[in-house]
């Protein structure tokens, strides 16, 4: 079971969205970019660092469900209704295009990458952070999952149980041990699933098929990666989210003070 320490957590923040897209630096950003950096940022903010002279190297992964799907049905309308490829919305509409814009606003000096497996997005994003941090291509790793309405989509789209229908969440985290060496402030400890005889956690997933739909009208309650943040953000220094509800004891996340 691999471990991370978290140092800071962020939650996207309605109120901020409007602040943002008037910015002269987000004008070509798509409503997932948007929603993804304000998380980041928040988690960057309250990242509680002492001064060093070695820079703080960071990463970045980041889950998405279901990637630009606005981008991509705007791009495919334009094409339909006037015959135009609209270059830009193609650019926006491919997966890992949120995660380029993220570097290079926020100077990323580490790899980025995009995951998306449908739910489990999330925790695709944390294992690949663990692997980053191991392998020591970054300090510390910047793990986000976003996922944005699509207004046409509005009929199958339901508002989570407390009521969000569209947002982002980030943890910045690095291994145990690590954040003295860095110059943070330690943090929670957030353990992993288990990893199989290869090495990797168990890749299905973890919802049945005739259940797929429903769940994912609601990816924020979904989202396993969303649920922690929001958790701790709420000041839940401990818990467990057991999200493999296919068996008696499944898949989770679990998450205490060191």
């Amino acid at each position: 079971m691999a471990t991370l320490e978290i140092l800071s957590v962020g939650v996207s923040a309605p109120g901020d969205l409007a602040t943002l897209e008037a910015h002269p630096d987000f004008r070509k950003a798509t409503r997932s970019m948007i929603l993804a950096f304000n998380a980041i940022d928040r988690a960057l903010q309250s990242l509680r660092r002492s001064s060093t002279e070695r820079p703080l190297s960071l990463g970045l992964t980041l889950g998405a469900c279901f990637g630009e799907l606005g981008t991509t049905k705007d791009f495919l309308t334009s094409l339909a209704e006037r015959g135009v490829a609209r270059p830009l919305l193609f650019q926006n509409s491919l997966y890992n295009s949120i995660a380029g814009f993220l570097a290079i606003q926020l100077k990323v000096t580490g790899p980025a990458f995009t995951v998306s497996r449908e739910l489990r997005s999330g925790v695709d994003a944390l294992e690949l952070a663990a692997l980053l941090c191991q392998t020591k291509l970054c300090d510390a790793c910047l793990v986000a999952s976003v996922d944005a309405r699509v207004a046409d989509l509005d009929d199958f789209f339901a508002p989570s149980v407390s009521g969000v229908l569209e947002g982002a969440a980030c943890l910045v985290v690095t291994l145990p041990g690590m954040a003295a060496q860095v110059g943070c402030e330690p943090g929670l400890q957030l353990e992993l699933p288990s990893a199989n005889s290869n090495g990797h956690s168990p890749a299905q997933p973890w919802y049945e098929v005739a259940r797929t739909g429903e769940l994912l009208k609601r990816p924020m309650d979904n989202c396993p990666l969303f649920t922690v943040a929001n958790a701790i953000q709420h000041g839940h220094a401990s818990g467990e989210l057991m999200f493999d509800r296919t068996v008696p004891q499944g898949e989770s996340l679990r998450w205490r003070k060191p």
